[in-house]
């Protein structure tokens, strides 16, 4: 799992309190700050909100089998090259504009 700068809260938008599925895979405990998109493939729905992460976990359910690496937005781009609808969520994200 990548995790991006994407995770950065946006001023003036209203939190929603944050998603299980978002906190426990990676370890990351924060408000979700905003919707971004959803996109629907063939095998997948995606829902990507934007995070503001106030705290991260030492151990968390899949540490054993995964690594958290936190990257800048170009490196993720980079990373997503081979899952284009995910580089496309992350272009929506608000460190689009911040590059």
């Amino acid at each position: 799992m990548v995790l991006t700068s994407c995770c950065k809260s946006i001023l003036g938008l209203s939190t929603y309190p944050l998603c299980e599925i978002i906190r426990v895979p990676a370890g990351v405990k924060g408000l979700v700050t905003c919707f971004v998109t959803t996109i629907q493939t063939t095998t997948a729905i995606y829902h990507v909100y934007e995070l503001d992460v106030t705290s991260l976990e030492e151990t968390w359910l899949e540490s054993n089998e995964r690594a958290r690496e936190w990257v800048d937005y170009a490196e993720a781009i980079r990373r997503l090259q081979w899952k284009p609808e995910l580089a496309q969520a992350l272009s929506m994200c608000s460190v689009a504009t911040q590059r």
